[in-house]
């Protein structure tokens, strides 16, 4: 049973991560899906909408190397960089929300593909930022497995 209503930030970001986890077992277990197109969909109710609602300001005192210590994926910067949490998700924001979306291959699979987003347009418009998708078994959250996923989930949403 979900911790929080429809209406708020914090319910809409829950579904959104169960939704992911419902595309990725299921391409998992039967081919089908397509968890990379998932996981773009999935940045809205995850980052944009959170953002905008002011609901993850905390972020900004998360150092990204404390995380990816303790299991969180880690990101590729293109140029410049993302000191804390609050940086990595600005960025992410700022590409969703301005199209700034690139993919680096057609597969469905998650473990040849590259997400690639921009903070700001450019003139060639080339990503600032790539995410490369971790190959074990097209999930996103890679060897750490979800336990840490899901502590990095609570610890963002609170």
């Amino acid at each position: 049973m979900p911790r929080f209503g429809r209406n708020e930030t914090e319910g809409l970001a829950e579904r959104t991560w169960t939704n992911f986890l419902l595309i990725e077992r299921t391409f998992t277990e039967n081919d089908e899906g397509h968890v990379v197109t998932q996981l773009v969909c999935s940045l809205l109710g995850l980052v944009v909408f959170p953002w905008e609602r002011r609901v993850l300001d905390h972020a900004n005192s998360e150092r990204l190397e404390k995380l990816i210590g303790e299991g969180w994926p880690q990101w590729e910067f293109v140029e410049g960089g993302c000191q804390t949490l609050g940086d990595l998700i600005r960025n992410l924001r700022h590409g969703v929300a301005h199209s700034n979306v690139w993919f680096s291959a057609e597969s469905r699979h998650s473990s040849v593909s590259s997400l690639m987003l921009s903070h700001k347009e450019t003139p060639a418009r080339r990503p600032g930022l790539v995410r490369r998708m971790p190959a074990a078994a097209g999930s996103v959250h890679g060897a750490a497995g979800g336990q840490q996923q899901r502590n990095a989930d609570q610890r963002c949403h609170q």
